[in-house]
């Protein structure tokens, strides 16, 4: 069987290097003719890339925000729901990842967005949600593992969170960057 193509493997980076080499094209072999617009097409193969790093944010976005929801406010009568979320977002960003665009993820951004969505969603259930800390507790590979395990995802959130204090937030990630997330348990 043939090896997969780079499209087929990794289209993040097949998008960012088409665009780079269409960028290249009039230096390597001259003019081009006036009606290629080639610095929109290398755009519009880059935005390709784009378009599936952003959506494994929005993955890993919501499956933080639930996550944090569930470490928050355990006993919701909403948490089972919460807790199916989270395996869905998970899994969807773990099939989507590619090794080019782990690197380029921006999880302190997807962090601060997944705070915020939980505060705000806990607030419309009367529950707050604990002080967390600035930077996310996890890597990338931890949040797309094939075996991660909800109840110690939920774990490390709740563990590093501290009690809400007047104008406080924690800086500190509350444990190792690495640390093993486990297997996942099938509990829902």
């Amino acid at each position: 069987m043939a090896e997969a193509s780079l499209y087929d493997r990794d289209v993040y980076a097949w998008a960012r290097h088409q665009a780079a080499v269409l960028r290249d094209l009039p230096r390597r072999i001259g003019p081009l003719p006036n009606d290629l617009d080639l610095i929109h097409v290398a755009e519009e193969i880059e935005d390709v890339g784009k378009s599936a790093l952003r959506a494994v944010h929005a993955h890993l976005k919501w499956a933080l925000a639930q996550a944090i929801k569930v470490a928050s406010a355990p006993d919701c009568a909403a948490a089972p729901g919460w807790r199916l979320e989270i395996l869905t977002h998970q899994s969807d960003a773990q099939f989507a990842v590619t090794p080019a665009m782990a690197k380029d993820l921006d999880l302190a951004k997807v962090w601060r967005s997944a705070v915020k969505t939980a505060t705000r969603a806990l607030a419309e259930h009367g529950d707050p949600v604990c002080a967390l800390p600035d930077a996310c507790p996890f890597d990338v590979r931890e949040l797309v593992a094939e075996d991660v395990d909800l109840d110690a995802l939920v774990a490390r959130i709740a563990a590093t969170a501290t009690e809400p204090s007047a104008g406080s937030t924690p800086s500190s990630n509350g444990g190792p960057p690495g640390q093993a997330v486990g297997r996942q348990t099938g509990k829902t």
